[in-house]
């Protein structure tokens, strides 16, 4: 499965080395440490949780493995909130 950002609705800004994320069409808001950032960063294309998990492990001190439970809770959370898409929606 790929996810992708749901960029219509979706604004942000840089924020204390994070993200901050804003819904503009229900005014949710959505915080993200560094690591979140590198995830929401690598989400702007289409990218399975492999390919997140690589580019976190390029970052950080973390094995490709280690980060996959952290990796897919994260998305799970931006995707209950609306910021993330996944392809099993039709909409990738």
């Amino acid at each position: 499965m790929k996810f992708r950002r749901s960029l219509d609705r979706v604004l942000q800004t840089e924020v204390d080395g994070g993200i901050a994320l804003l819904d503009h069409t229900t005014n949710t808001y959505f915080l993200l440490n560094t690591t979140g950032a590198v995830v929401w960063t690598t989400l702007e294309d289409e990218v399975t949780v492999d390919e997140i998990c690589s580019k976190v492990a390029s970052h950080f001190d973390v094995t490709e493995e280690h980060c996959k439970s952290d990796v897919l809770s994260l998305i799970d959370s931006m995707k209950l909130k609306g910021f993330v898409i996944s392809s099993d929606e039709g909409s990738v």
